[in-house]
């Protein structure tokens, strides 16, 4: 038989393990889970609240979490050390240190999602730390993605892509709400293993109305995306649009001998979307090697070829303006119109730490090799529409995507639909991109808008307003990804009140661990033993 102290840390680990499958894995691990084992979700937290729960002390708990996250997101983070030893030029050690400086991190808020379970169930029971367990984990997902310019990176509630019902929650309380629902599922999960296992949820109110409130919250969600789905089903798709993955090697994307061969391939694919009929086509992130300020010539040419086409363009370029004196780098989305030539830009707001900019640059100068060309790019001064002829659309650039925030803001402005243009080559064969494309997805749902995702060397995607992908591209390919949409209208509850929600669930789980036990009615405190200990066994 195992020692006690030894199945707390065992419940943790399966946690971790079952954390990582939910999303989609890959190099270097030596295993590709494709999108995700999505049904891992509805019960990756179990074992970690159950371990938390039965924990001596909160030291113990903090440590079970911290293991827990450690082995989740050394997992799903793993492309990050290939990207580090790769385009940084990092050794092996320095590469898995700045990694492991990122993993530490974000394990740290499962951690505290531990301690606030062993918290809970010290003073109200393990039944009362359950129920309070969707809530503390949502309000630490706000935490993590609102901290240190966020890092809203593979939130539990994204793993669902592929169970459209369970998403469509996202457009009342964002993708927070979605990842309280699967975080109840584990509540459910974790009172069921105690009473299997002779270990009856302790504290008063300890009886069925806890199950039963989770299981019909999850009810009724799962309801409203079914109810939801029905609505979608009608929708009208008369635009035409077309995505150019041109599948550019990053080795390749600013070499000066691959300039014109890379230009002049956009050039022929959109000529061949245009004649197979799309309107609107979307170019990737920094599509061309060519800066459209610093180069007038390659803005004519654009102008030229959106005449000849008849098509608007969407197109990712770096472009420059005077900031403190001197020309500086912006990470742009511009509209290229026929007869109206270069119509709107849009700066990218949002840029990635360490990779478009380096916070703390003299302390950190190690990590120059990471930015390079891109150390000294310029945030946008703010959203900015770009104007189609089918209505206003909002750009996300790369990682933008991830951050709900800025879909928000373009929905209650008037966007009728949204495109994030990328370029995940920096990251190859890893699971970055399926993971990214996940994460984008969400967006979609909350705005209940078309998401249109043009990758450079993919993966591309159509996302209806329901989070569905309904077209996609292959990972290194070349191709045209070509899609029907419509424009949308209207504000959703998430869009016209942000993360409400979210910030209730962290209201909720403050009050719960520090309001003062004299203010709780007596049936609902907890009878802790003398030594105000768990039983780890």
């Amino acid at each position: 038989m195992l020692r006690p102290a030894v199945r707390p840390l065992g419940l943790s680990l399966v946690a971790g393990v079952l954390m990582a499958i939910t999303f989609p894995l890959g190099q270097p691990l030596p295993f590709d889970n494709g999108d995700g084992f999505w049904v891992a979700g509805w019960f990756c937290l179990a074992p970690l609240m159950v371990a938390s729960a039965r924990c001596r002390t909160l030291r113990s708990a903090a440590a079970l979490g911290l293991a827990a996250g450690l082995t989740a997101y050394t997992m799903v983070l793993c492309w990050i050390f290939p990207f580090l030893q790769t385009w940084a030029k990092l050794s092996v050690p320095e590469a898995a240190g700045v990694g492991g400086l990122l993993i530490l991190y974000v394990s740290s808020y499962t951690a505290l999602f531990c301690t606030c379970v062993s918290l809970s169930s010290r003073r109200w029971g393990s039944a009362a730390a359950y129920l309070l367990a969707p809530a503390a984990w949502t309000g630490l997902e706000l935490t993590r993605a609102t901290l240190l310019t966020g890092f809203p990176w593979c939130l539990l509630g994204a793993s669902q892509q592929a169970a459209p019902a369970a998403i469509q929650v996202a457009d009342l309380t964002g993708t927070y709400g979605v990842s309280f629902v699967l975080a109840a599922g584990s509540s459910v999960m974790a009172l069921a293993f105690d009473r299997l296992t002779g270990n009856r949820p302790d504290g008063r109110g300890s009886g069925p109305w806890i199950p039963l409130f989770l299981v019909l919250l999850i009810s009724a969600s799962l309801a409203y995306g079914g109810w939801r789905l029905r609505r979608a089903g009608g929708v009208d798709a008369s635009l035409e649009v077309a995505l150019i993955q041109a599948n550019v090697a990053q080795a390749d994307k600013w070499d000066p001998a691959q300039r014109d061969l890379i230009e002049a391939d956009h050039d022929t694919m959109t000529r061949e979307a245009a004649r197979r009929g799309a309107g609107f086509i979307v170019w990737s992130e920094s599509s061309v090697p060519i800066s459209l300020t610093r180069h007038p010539d390659y803005a004519r040419r654009l102008e030229s070829l959106a005449d000849e086409t008849g098509a608007e363009m969407l197109l990712g370029t770096v472009t420059y303006d005077q900031v403190g004196g001197t020309m500086a780098p912006f990470n742009s989305a511009v509209m290229v119109k026929p007869r109206e030539g270069i119509s709107g830009r849009y700066d990218k707001l949002h840029l990635v730490p360490f990779g478009e900019y380096v916070p703390l640059k003299k302390l950190l100068f190690f990590l120059a090799p990471l930015v390079q060309e891109a150390s000294d790019f310029q945030p946008g001064k703010g959203i900015n529409l770009l104007s189609a002829r089918f209505g206003p659309v909002g750009s996300l650039i790369c990682y933008e995507a991830i951050f709900p925030e800025l879909t928000r803001r373009y929905a209650r402005a008037g966007a009728s639909l949204m495109v994030n243009i990328t370029n995940d080559a920096w990251y190859g064969d890893t699971a970055m991109p399926r993971q990214h494309l996940l994460l984008a997805a969400m967006r979609a749902v909350e705005s209940r808008r078309w998401l249109l995702r043009c990758a450079n060397t993919g993966i591309s995607a159509v996302v209806d307003p329901a989070g569905r992908i309904t077209s996609r591209s292959r990972l290194n390919e070349k191709t045209i990804l070509a899609a029907e949409v419509a424009p949308g209208q209207g504000v959703t509850l998430y869009a016209a009140v942000g993360d409400a929600f979210a910030i209730c669930c962290v209201i909720l789980t403050l009050a719960a661990l520090c309001i003062p036990r004299m203010f709780v009615p007596r049936m609902f405190r907890r009878r802790l033993d003398p030594a105000g200990e768990h039983d780890v066994r």
